[in-house]
């Protein structure tokens, strides 16, 4: 993210909430107008398919000069202690 966004800043989570393992990524890049750039591009369409692939949900925000948040959710049942 931080070659092509121009990004100065990442901030990253991993969450467990409820049977779900959350993975948050935002950065303070120069985004990208979500309108004029098509989910068909190599790098977008990369995540989409990976995100398929493990069964995940892809959430992908992002406005021109003001950075891009990805999030990807993934079933993750919790371990019974």
């Amino acid at each position: 993210m931080a070659r092509h966004a121009k990004a100065t800043s990442l901030r990253v989570s991993l969450t467990q909430p409820n049977g779900h393992l959350i993975l948050h990524i935002q950065d303070n890049g120069q985004g990208f107008d979500r309108k004029t750039v098509a989910d068909t591009q190599y790098g977008l369409k990369g995540l989409r398919e990976r995100a398929e692939m493990i069964g995940a949900a892809l959430d992908i925000e992002s406005k021109l000069h003001h950075g891009t948040i990805v999030q990807l959710s993934v079933p993750f049942p919790e371990v019974e202690k």
